[in-house]
């Protein structure tokens, strides 16, 4: 009798350690999914975020049919208000953030109705972190007194001999000659291209020669640039991706016209140029001899990093005191010629200065890797 009441004693206590124990495993099993689901993510896995995000506004707010077709900027607080995503303060536990995401289709020609390539840029600032893109990453050498980034009437300009302005993209070396008002960053090509060529070789009947016409939007050399983008060989969708359509003040400048900042308002703007080539004031802007006053002073070779380069490249600026002649630029300041006369040339290209970047610090050795 009292071995069977034991053994009753004993599943009475089994069954109630099991009622009370389940619910309270129960309990811990929510507790710990809740935790995890309240667990930090880290700041690049919330950039990653904001993009999807941004797609998703996108197509559901029409935003592209409200403004530019091909350009479209969302603040990190529409999208939270919007429901999109999380604040920084759920998903990072930081409230100080604010940032945005840009959206632009590069490559896209309306009239051809070419779709392009789809581009997502992403700026995140916090006290404690920013996005690792190019232009925070520039900024850091912000200078008023050495090598390095200048302040310069709203835009950004490397200047001096030994700046770490050194960016790969996809296996091409290029260096970052300025970041403008818009943010986009000005890419100088490091090698010029093998062939050299004229800028222009139409005949032409103010001089009865075949001397070229230098009108840059008709020229040879425009041209050839379009081929080069065009050509998959040459430049893969990957590149073509991040290549920003810029518009190029094209006007024509007088060899009396020698100042290296240029104030005068654009009257000839070339929309949606791919490739272009370095503008006269470039080599001077670069320059951080006190000496350089004007796009023609051999004092702009010294103290410049694009001297070292040993540039002969044609620029896409045109002579406006006659028909045949483009501006050019050998190992130092610009000079004149006619446009069926051969040279090589270095390519520029823009892109978003949002564009993350993998690793890298600028400088020769470790130049800054484009990211994806």
């Amino acid at each position: 009798m009292k071995n069977a009441l034991g053994k009753l004693d004993r599943k009475f206590l089994i069954l109630a350690s099991c009622l009370i124990g389940l619910p309270l495993l129960l309990i811990l099993i929510l507790m710990i999914i809740k935790g995890c689901s309240n667990s930090k993510i880290s700041y690049d896995k919330y950039e990653n975020k904001m993009i999807a995000a941004t797609k998703k506004y996108i197509k559901n707010e029409d935003a592209l049919s409200k403004g530019k077709s091909n350009y479209y900027k969302v603040d990190l607080e529409t999208l939270v208000t919007k429901g999109y995503i999380k604040s920084t303060e759920k998903l990072l536990g930081d409230d100080s953030c604010h940032g945005y995401v840009v959206f632009r289709i590069n490559g896209q020609n309306l009239d051809e109705d070419i779709k392009g390539y789809e581009n997502y840029t992403v700026d995140l600032e916090c006290k404690k972190y920013k996005t690792n893109n190019l232009k925070n990453l520039v900024m850091e050498d912000l200078t008023t007194s050495e090598s390095g980034l200048y302040e310069v009437n709203g835009s950004y300009v490397f200047k001096g001999e030994q700046v770490d302005n050194y960016i790969k993209i996809y296996g091409t070396n290029y260096r970052i000659v300025s970041i403008d008002e818009n943010g986009l960053a000005k890419l100088l090509k490091e090698e010029s291209e093998a062939q050299h060529i004229y800028w222009d070789i139409k005949y032409n009947t103010e001089v009865n020669q075949s001397w070229g016409k230098n009108i840059y939007k008709d020229s040879y050399i425009r041209e050839k640039l379009e081929n080069i983008y065009n050509d998959s060989r040459i430049t893969k969708e990957n590149l073509k991706s991040k290549l920003v359509d810029y518009d190029l003040c094209v006007d024509k400048t007088s060899v009396n016209n020698t100042d290296i900042y240029k104030t005068d308002e654009c009257q000839n703007v070339l929309p949606n140029q791919r490739y272009t080539l370095l503008d006269i004031t470039d080599f001077a802007k670069a320059s951080l001899d006190p000496e350089c006053k004007n796009i023609t002073s051999k004092s702009c070779k010294n103290y410049n990093y694009m001297n070292r380069m040993g540039l002969y490249t044609w620029t896409y600026n045109a002579v406006l005191e006659n028909s045949y002649q483009a501006y050019y630029i050998e190992n130092g300041p610009v000079k004149v010629e006619k446009g069926n006369i051969y040279y090589t040339y270095n390519l520029v290209m823009h892109i978003d200065s949002n564009e993350k970047i993998k690793s890298g610090k600028g400088t020769k050795k470790e130049p800054y890797i484009i990211d994806k």
